[in-house]
């Protein structure tokens, strides 16, 4: 939900941006084209670093859990 409102709020404030395209002459295709792929972009990056935090903040808490001797699985039960 973050994302979308992200990308809504980056979208319309570039609006101008967007209109000087279609007054130079790209066809709305091509202006949708650019916007969906900066889209995409901005999802792979977020997503990757996303998971990259997670997977640090994952392997501390392994860590710690190890400390106490509590078993650490990826399936409850499993040691």
């Amino acid at each position: 939900m973050a994302l979308a409102g992200t990308l809504l709020m980056a979208t319309s404030a570039r609006g101008a941006e967007l209109r000087s395209l279609r007054l130079a002459g790209a066809t709305r295709g091509q202006v949708r084209v650019v916007v969906a792929g900066e889209a995409l972009v901005a999802t792979a990056v977020g997503a990757a670093l996303g998971a990259a935090v997670s997977a640090v903040y994952l392997a501390g808490l392994a860590g710690a859990l190890g400390l106490l001797g509590a078993p650490v699985g990826i399936w409850p039960g499993a040691v």
